[in-house]
């Protein structure tokens, strides 16, 4: 989930294991609405993630994002909680 709670907008990503781009060819020739077309996204230090984001009826985005990269970025990161006391300790 990608989350401004400054403006109060958020979206949940889908990792989904078909294709992105014959998601959104599937779309465009059905006539349906896609916000912003396929992209990777850098992400620093981490698995770079493909995404897509399309509309349904009412407008509501939905973002789909790359199998293997959603993957890649849910993975527990062994070293959070041990750099969340840390950074709690110097507040």
């Amino acid at each position: 989930m990608f989350m401004n709670t400054a403006s109060e907008w958020y979206y949940i990503g889908y990792g989904i294991q078909i294709g992105l781009q014959s998601l959104q060819d599937s779309v465009k020739s059905a006539g349906g609405k896609i916000i912003n077309e396929l992209v990777t996204l850098p992400t620093p230090g981490k698995a770079d993630v493909q995404v897509v984001i399309l509309a349904d009826p009412d407008d509501h985005e939905i973002c789909f994002v790359g199998d293997e990269g959603f993957r890649a970025l849910s993975k527990v990161d062994e070293s959070a909680e041990k750099e969340l006391r840390e950074q709690i300790k110097k507040m």
